[in-house]
């Protein structure tokens, strides 16, 4: 077990401003579930596609995918991370401005990092690959690799191996959840997906990355 002080941050919204990669990739996995007949519905709005980022997958298909089964749904998650990983390669998608600065200081300061998503283990892993963030994360954990159903338990099973857990970032209500669940303190990002009324119960409020460092670099 490592005790070494953790901070655990969401992906998409906290890390990865996801926005473009996320519409683009919903909308031609539907066009592709249309083609092979799977779905018959309208193309999603662009609303729609970002309503579900911080979803696990089954809610996922369950808002997009209204009555699907398992079939559809597995058919939908393997072309979604398809495609996802092509528009990456392609230059969709950003990190937010600060996140390596912002991270390095921290590390020097005796930080110690990992990602909790609610996201498909290959995207996840592919994000922070392609954007060369792996040398800052001592743990990835995703709920497609975990099979987890809420963010909670995702925090549980990383407090396994980092004991040292101290806080939970995100931009969406179950990032807050997850660190209130598992005690930690909880900091909400005004940047990122989330309404304003999601992160009402948050510890603390940031309206850019690098601010963490005024929460973090004397604890």
């Amino acid at each position: 077990m490592i005790q070494k002080k953790t901070i655990a941050f969401d992906l998409d919204g906290t890390l990865f401003e996801t926005e473009e990669l996320a519409v683009v990739a919903v909308k031609k996995t539907m066009e592709k579930l249309k083609e092979e007949g799977l779905y018959s519905r309208p193309e999603p709005q662009k609303e729609e596609c970002l309503e579900v980022l911080g979803m696990i997958s089954e809610e996922i298909w369950d808002f997009l995918l209204p009555g699907s089964g398992p079939r559809v749904q597995e058919r939908a998650d393997y072309l979604l991370e398809k495609i996802e990983k092509e528009f990456l390669q392609k230059g969709l998608g950003r990190i937010y401005p600060g996140v390596r600065d912002t991270l390095q200081e921290l590390k020097e300061k005796g930080w110690d990092f990992l990602v909790a998503s609610n996201g498909g283990e290959g995207y996840v892993k592919s994000v922070i690959e392609f954007h060369n963030l792996n040398a800052f994360f001592a743990g990835i954990y995703s709920a497609g690799e975990y099979g987890t159903k809420n963010k909670g338990d995702l925090l549980q099973i990383a407090r396994q191996k980092f004991p040292g857990l101290k806080a939970m970032v995100g931009d969406r209500r179950s990032d807050v959840e997850a660190g209130q669940d598992n005690s930690l303190i909880t900091v909400g990002c005004r940047y990122g997906y989330g309404e304003a009324q999601e992160l009402k119960e948050a510890d603390h409020l940031i309206d850019s990355f690098p601010e963490i460092i005024n929460l973090f670099s004397s604890d």
